[in-house]
């Protein structure tokens, strides 16, 4: 079946009884969902210079679509330079996410807070005290 792949889509799809049922996407040439008895999985599917590629993306719980459709892409990449399927796909995605991520320290949150809220009982203070 052809469809245009969506969140919603994915979500309402039930479990099939027997075998499995393979939804193709619209947007991405070779990227399918492919759901069984007791899964769902993104696929691909493609054809690269006469040979058949079927080959796992990931599971539907852990990745979102949109990350996965980014995964086929650069697995469909690998295909026709020639290398396999997975080769590099981990430290590509890897450095497409920011890392400049700043999530404060558990100190700096805490003493922000006893900062910003001046107004705090000293008893308040003391049971919060950091080890």
């Amino acid at each position: 079946m052809k469809a245009k792949l969506t969140k919603k889509l994915v979500d309402s799809v039930d479990y099939t009884d027997k075998g499995t049922e393979t939804y193709m996407d619209d947007v991405l040439t070779g990227f399918a969902l492919r759901v069984g008895k007791q899964s769902k999985r993104y696929t691909l599917h493609k054809r690269i210079n006469g040979k058949l590629y079927r080959d796992e993306v990931e599971e539907t719980h852990l990745i979102t679509l949109t990350e996965a459709r980014e995964k086929a892409s650069i697995m469909m990449a690998n295909i026709k330079k020639g290398m396999h399927v997975y080769d590099g796909l981990h430290e590509i995605l890897e450095d497409t996410k920011d890392k400049t991520n700043n999530v404060p320290t558990l100190r700096d949150a805490y003493t922000y807070f006893k900062s910003a809220k001046t107004s705090l009982a000293k008893g308040t203070i003391c049971s919060g005290q950091l080890i």
